[in-house]
């Protein structure tokens, strides 16, 4: 999920020894990719996992 953000931002991937400057695109990418990302992904979750209950009594009556 977050390498394909930033593969579409123009992340240029480096060898050792090699410098590497990023454009302001692939930081932003890398910005959303690993973390804006993910953390509304995480969000999402919590709220789809906030109906979900382990009782049994509660799920029959459904």
């Amino acid at each position: 999920m977050g390498v394909r953000a930033v593969r579409a931002g123009g992340f240029v991937a480096s060898s050792a020894g090699q410098t590497v400057t990023q454009s302001p695109a692939a930081l932003a990418a890398i910005r959303y990719g690993f973390g804006l990302l993910p953390a509304v992904v995480m969000v999402a979750a919590v709220l789809v996992q906030r109906r979900y209950t382990l009782d049994g009594t509660a799920r029959a009556d459904d």
